[in-house]
């Protein structure tokens, strides 16, 4: 038998090339944001082990690469938060409504308590039904620490107001504005 010529089929896939292109291009652009943001990023399971997070998460929470995955950030929060803190994100896990401005507290390797605010959403799996979370946390402690300092020192300065049977009272010469703060009894 002599060949007498070659037969083949041709396709172009250079959609298909290109198309893949731009979506190593996107996951670049995404891995770009998500570790360049300031505030810690995490992708949870539905049993709130950690299956991803940025470097500042990692710093957050003050571990290194070898012991992040599978944490349970839970574990972390201080005993009094940890029901808000659940209730919170089966709520998110049930109804797929995101979860924002959520105040949680955990304790850092030294021991120190930090204050952080939580954003939470839903993942969902290809079938549609709840298999994850993804967030944000943003260490607010200086912040949480000055509220509570300014707190204090309104209550103490309302006391001692109330205390000297004075009229007492703050001018903001600005707005012209008065607050009263105390009395004559």
């Amino acid at each position: 038998h002599e060949q007498i010529g070659i037969f083949g089929i041709y396709r172009d896939i250079s959609a298909r090339k290109n198309a893949e292109a731009l979506l190593v291009q996107r996951e670049e652009q995404y891995r770009t944001i998500v570790e360049s943001l300031i505030d810690g990023y995490f992708e949870l399971d539905l049993d709130g082990s950690l299956l991803f997070c940025n470097a500042a998460l990692r710093e957050i929470l003050e571990v290194d690469d070898d012991h992040i995955v599978g944490l349970r950030i839970l574990d972390r929060v201080v005993d009094e938060d940890k029901a808000r803190v659940m209730r919170a994100f089966l709520r998110v896990a049930h109804r797929g409504v995101s979860g924002r401005g959520i105040n949680i507290r955990i304790v850092d390797t030294r021991g120190s308590t930090l204050t952080l605010e939580c954003s939470v959403s839903q993942i969902r799996s290809d079938a549609g039904t709840p298999s994850g979370f993804r967030g944000t946390l943003r260490d607010v402690t200086r912040r949480a620490r000055a509220e509570a300092r300014i707190a204090y020192s309104e209550r103490a300065y309302r006391t001692m107001a109330l205390a000297t049977g004075q009229l007492v009272y703050d001018a903001d010469f600005a707005t012209g504005r008065i607050h009263w703060l105390g009395a004559i009894k």
